[in-house]
């Protein structure tokens, strides 16, 4: 119960700190990029203040993308606006454009959301094991699956990359995103399995209960 209550702490803050730095921040720095473009266009023959506008607008537009990337990662606002699906597609599309990754997605279910709690979840275990793979996997392709299983109530979500695989063991078993990725699906009274094999890669299965 009390890890429950940290969690959905966690992501109320996470929502917050989103919605400010996009909101507050990201405005404020497209303001800046706007008046700099103003001074820009005002007749001048110094050529030097050109050049210094010209980079600052540079990274004040790096400044920005650098924003919308962060509040992205803490948490989507795609997520609470057009549920998990939508958002996991983006997420999929960009991550695999990054990392030069194939990503195939798959959704077997309605058009009825899920759970906000059980959203969240598996969107962000999605999201660790996507980015536990870009970092020790080497995959080219992975395969991702939810399946809404109304007779069972039941919400399965399996992650496969076709990578090096590795050996499970106390040590890693039990690494920080492995141990986050099995917590998320352990408080809503799911379960959390991994499996590895050298040189075949490695498979996540996640089912929580819907009801």
């Amino acid at each position: 119960m009390i890890t429950h209550s940290i969690f959905q702490a966690q992501e109320k803050e996470r929502k917050l700190i989103s919605r400010e730095l996009h909101d507050g921040i990201g405005q404020s720095l497209f303001g800046i990029l706007l008046q700099s473009d103003i001074i820009k266009s005002i007749p001048k023959n110094e050529n030097e203040i050109e050049t210094h506008l010209e980079k600052l607008q540079g990274m004040i537009t790096q400044t920005i993308e650098d924003v919308r990337h962060l509040s992205s990662e803490l948490r989507p606002s795609t997520l609470d606006d057009h549920g998990l699906i939508a958002t996991l597609k983006n997420f999929i599309r960009d991550f695999g454009n990054r990392f030069g990754m194939q990503i195939n997605f798959t959704y077997k279910g309605g058009n009825e959301r899920l759970p906000s709690s059980i959203e969240t979840a598996l969107y962000r275990i999605a999201q660790e094991a996507l980015i536990n793979a870009a970092k020790y996997s080497s995959a080219e392709r992975i395969d991702i699956v939810i399946d809404v299983d109304k007779q069972k109530d039941t919400v399965f979500l399996t992650i496969t990359d076709f990578g090096k695989g590795f050996e499970l063991n106390p040590s890693n078993r039990n690494g920080v995103g492995i141990y986050s990725m099995e917590e998320r699906a352990s408080i809503l009274g799911g379960d959390f399995l991994i499996n590895s094999e050298i040189g075949k890669g490695t498979q996540i299965q996640v089912n929580i209960p819907i009801g």
